[in-house]
């Protein structure tokens, strides 16, 4: 098993490794077990967590997790894109006097 130091980006092998968090610092708890302070890379969590609990991942699985959450914010951001501009022509027509309230032709 690789060795988890700060600065390694990790998952948690209990919750189904969907989450990549970068190890901030380990220490040693009360009871003698190593504890890692983990910062979600891509969400706002800051949690500790068992040393012996945690997964290194591998630099391919990082960046093919980054090209995943891009290719979904893009394709996020077409949708909403695509809407607004649906609603533009609705308003304009509707301003112009073409469309009822419903969205109707007249």
């Amino acid at each position: 098993m690789d060795c988890i130091r700060a600065g390694d980006i990790v998952r948690r092998k209990s919750d189904e490794c969907d989450l990549y968090f970068k190890v901030v610092e380990i220490n040693t708890g009360e009871d003698g077990k190593e504890m890692a302070l983990l910062k979600g890379i891509d969400h706002r969590l800051l949690i500790k967590y068992p040393v012996e609990e945690l997964v290194k991942v591998k630099t391919f699985e990082v960046d093919h997790y980054w090209h995943n959450v891009f290719a979904k914010n893009v394709e996020q951001v077409k949708q909403v894109l695509s809407r607004h501009q649906q609603e533009h022509a609705v308003n304009v027509a509707r301003a112009l006097g073409g469309v009822k309230e419903n969205g109707e032709d007249i």
